[in-house]
């Protein structure tokens, strides 16, 4: 069947690269398409679940498949191109600032990256936490081991083996969120004054971790479409520049890209041939276009130098605070180090996620969940084009719900906020994103927890502050 469908996902890519069906058209249904194309439903299937992963068409529910405007993915931002050389970490006052701003009241937040209500599954998880909190009201009387209750290690080591990962149980560690996964694996793996890889820009909670653990950074060329460049990252490795790297291949944030497979391979090739930790920073895995979730680097190591970093944060809830990691051969300076912070976390909650996990709510939330968040990123995305200066430039998201926003060159971001603020909206500054100078006409938008009708007035407003502010200097 593989090239049937392949025929049929070609020909109808160049349909849509044609015009043949416009952005958000809606596509022939597969019925229709398997008569057309004279073959089984099961190869449209599969046709559409290709073109899904390629970001081109999008499953609306009740309604069929439509084309989705990343396939004219123009005006994104170019490969980044940080410092050399490796820089002291400070950004975690600042990023607390910014974080205090957000929660003014009468904010429009479009800064903190928090999913929208409506597209968790609090309420069916409130019924199991309570369900939970009295089936083992006995146990509440002890801590939990320090590696986390074995019902939940479980579920997600049947998780991860469903994305190819060959993962035991006693591989996995729980934690209090992906923050301190990140931390765990930074203690385990460098000391003070070490030097980390990280792509440019990074998550600021990744830099803050750094800060937290004394390290210094070590920032490499990267792409919004691609990912970090793999040269730069052997050539720091080969030269023994760094002591571990922090990478997150599936819808990293702030850039939203995914790694090719055989780019993710040849990272983990890289990393372990010079014995340089990976450390996997996977919170935003499951939020990806199309039904198949893609493979972690993970998946792909067999020496057990990659350290994969999850939670719940995005999918089912922020203020649960659980999060996992597989921490590979650094197991046990791993669970030596959670001991030492907080001996181990709240096991009612992991008791309930583990009930949670077993059926198919969570697959099915998540992956309406992706659907909804693709459609406001390219509704942010068209609008911030329309309406910020001539030249922005915008990153076209794989998965999660955030965008990175480049304005020409003399625009301030900075600037932008401390003026966006005295109007009631806030969003993140690029300074933050980085522990070098750079990024200083970036921002990064999300749109997780804002309503969709909200868009385009809001960037309406926002791109229409920064042409009145203009180029500084």
């Amino acid at each position: 069947m593989g090239l049937l469908y392949e025929r049929v996902a070609s020909n109808l890519e160049g349909a849509i690269s044609k015009g043949v069906y416009p952005i958000d058209s809606r596509l022939p249904s597969i019925r229709k398409t398997s008569e057309r194309e004279q073959v089984s439903i099961a190869t449209v299937i599969e046709a559409f679940a290709r073109l899904e992963e390629r970001g081109l068409i999008e499953a609306r529910p009740k309604s069929g498949y439509f084309v989705r405007g990343q396939a004219a993915a123009d005006g994104v931002p170019g490969v980044s191109r940080p410092p050399k050389r490796p820089n002291a970490v400070a950004v975690a006052s600042l990023a607390l600032e910014f974080c205090v701003v957000e929660r003014f009241p009468g904010m429009v937040s479009l800064g903190t990256a928090l999913p929208s209500s409506e597209t968790l599954g609090i309420e069916a998880f409130a019924r199991v936490f309570a369900r939970a909190a009295r089936i083992h009201q006995g146990q509440t009387g002890k801590y939990e081991a320090t590696e986390g209750a074995a019902p939940l290690r479980c579920v997600i080591a049947h998780m991860l083996a469903d994305n190819g990962a060959l993962v035991r149980e006693d591989e996995v560690v729980i934690t209090n969120g992906c923050q301190e996964a990140l931390s765990l694996a930074l203690k385990a793996t460098t000391r003070p004054g070490d030097v980390v890889a990280v792509e440019s820009p990074t998550y600021f909670g990744v830099l803050q971790a750094l800060e937290g653990a004394g390290l210094r950074v070590l920032e490499l060329p990267t792409s919004p479409r691609h990912g970090v460049d793999l040269d730069a990252l052997e050539r720091v490795a080969e030269r023994g520049q760094v002591r571990a790297c922090i990478l997150a291949p599936n819808f990293q944030n702030p850039l939203g890209f995914k790694m090719s497979d055989a780019a993710k391979e040849r990272a983990v090739e890289i990393l372990a041939r010079h014995q340089v930790p990976l450390i996997e920073d996977d919170v935003y895995g499951v939020l990806g276009i199309g039904n198949r979730r893609p493979r972690t680097a993970e998946s792909f190591d067999i020496s057990g130098n990659t350290i994969q970093c999850g939670s719940f944060s995005k999918t089912v809830s922020p203020a649960i605070r659980l999060g996992w990691m597989v921490p590979g051969r650094h197991i046990d300076e791993v669970l030596r180090h959670k001991f030492l912070a907080n001996i181990s976390t709240a096991k009612i909650a992991q008791l309930a996620m583990a009930e949670y996990l077993s059926g198919n709510k969570f697959r099915k939330t998540t992956q309406a969940a992706a659907r909804i968040y693709a459609r406001r990123c390219e509704l942010l995305r068209r609008t911030v084009l329309r309406h910020f200066p001539e030249g922005t430039r915008v990153t076209a998201p794989a998965g999660g719900f955030v965008l990175w926003v480049e304005m020409p060159r003399g625009y301030d971001g900075m600037e932008l906020f401390e003026r966006a603020r005295e109007i009631g909206i806030t969003f993140f500054p690029g300074r933050i994103f980085t522990a070098s100078n750079n990024y200083a006409t970036c921002l990064r938008l999300s749109v997780g927890a804002i309503k969709e009708d909200d868009i385009p007035d809001l960037m309406e407003r926002l791109g229409g502050l920064a042409r009145q502010i203009g180029p500084i200097g």
